[in-house]
């Protein structure tokens, strides 16, 4: 069953789910129109007791999974036409090496895709979900239920990361870093350094500098469209850096994919 312990936060100012919506919103206007599509909304439920458990957190603004909240029912649908999607986060779970009933945490999780492929293929694992969009919890908290599967999701403030120190062994993120600038990049690995037993495992999955140049070309037209600033770390290939900064150890670059909006590359570290 789904845990409906699901936290509620106030906004953030970073968007922690999904590709990049200015071109996104370009491949897949036309389809919308043809297939005639809806949006529906679906209410969050919290629990008071728990979110008082975390009212020292800060009131800050978010932006939207695809920038506009108007296209949040859309997500999954965009994701699947613009991005190898199934094939990046296949790729970031098997490099996880998830051991037997492991804590995991899925950060940025959106509408749960990652999350429940991590629950499937390793049913033991206490997985968690963690978003600070509450429109794209609606669709994680559905398809969750739908799929009956023992899930937590949370929505929090995009400051701290509601959980003790060293929590979970594995911490696994897909397509969020590049919505984040570097300082936040730079305080979000510090916290999930934080939240890591030793031994504990991070793999990122997100946009990095190619060495071709056309993927840099295609990752360059996203920089332009959604701005260069969050994007400068990811486009000089800095994100193995910045998790060595955090304190990570063994870091490399285990895999990458060649899209259409540039290279994506998985990203490991260990905390020793």
């Amino acid at each position: 069953m789904i845990n409906r312990n699901v936290i509620k936060s106030k906004k953030s100012t970073v968007n922690l789910t999904g590709p990049s919506p200015a071109l996104v919103s370009l491949f897949i206007i036309k389809r919308l129109m043809q297939q005639g599509f809806r949006t529906t909304s679906y209410k969050l439920r919290f629990k008071k007791d728990v979110a008082d458990n975390f009212n020292h957190m800060s009131t800050t603004k978010y932006i939207p999974a695809l920038r506009y909240k108007w296209l949040t029912p859309l997500y999954d649908f965009s994701l699947n036409l613009t991005m190898p999607e199934n094939k990046i986060k296949k790729a970031l779970i098997a490099a996880a090496y998830i051991p037997s009933k492991a804590k995991v945490l899925d950060f940025g999780c959106g509408t749960a895709t990652l999350t429940i492929m991590v629950k499937e293929l390793y049913p033991d694992a206490k997985v968690t979900g963690i978003d600070v969009d509450k429109e794209i919890l609606n669709k994680a908290i559905k398809k969750v239920k739908e799929k009956k599967l023992d899930i937590f999701l949370l929505d929090y403030d995009g400051s701290q990361l509601p959980f003790q120190d060293k929590a979970f062994e594995r911490i696994l993120s897909c397509l969020v870093f590049h919505h984040l600038d570097t300082d936040t990049k730079r305080k979000v690995l510090a916290e999930a350094f934080r939240v890591l037993g030793n031994k504990g495992e991070l793999f990122i999955a997100d946009f990095g500098r190619s060495k071709s140049w056309l993927q840099r070309t295609q990752f360059n037209l996203i920089r332009g469209l959604d701005g260069y600033k969050s994007t400068d770390a990811n486009a000089k290939g800095l994100l193995p850096e910045l998790m060595k900064e955090a304190g990570f150890e063994n870091v490399s670059i285990q895999k990458y994919f060649r899209t259409v909006f540039g290279e994506v590359q998985i990203i490991g570290g260990e905390k020793i």
